[in-house]
């Protein structure tokens, strides 16, 4: 399974950060229109059929990465040290 984020090696007293990969541009402007809504403490985002919201046996990327990955290429944050978030679906 290919792991789409990695740590970077520091110090063990150092905060560890995330490092996201980077999206195409086709791929950011989708993930860009879908969003509904957002603001400090809230992404809704139009999730279509059949994307899954965590990893699982496949090894597909989960679209809690992608999100992540978007929100650190958007806010020209590629080292985010935490993101928290919930995913609540309709389905799957």
């Amino acid at each position: 399974m290919l792991t789409l984020w990695e740590i970077e090696k520091r110090k063990p007293d150092q905060e560890r950060k995330m490092v996201y990969r980077r999206l195409s541009e086709t791929e950011f402007e989708d993930i860009a229109s879908r969003i509904l809504y957002e603001d400090n403490h809230m992404l809704i985002f139009n999730k279509r059929s059949g994307e899954i919201v965590q990893g699982d046996k496949t090894g597909d990327e989960p679209l809690s990465e992608t999100l992540k990955a978007f929100v650190a290429q958007r806010d020209s944050k590629p080292g985010m040290s935490s993101w928290e978030y919930r995913i609540v679906s309709t389905d799957r």
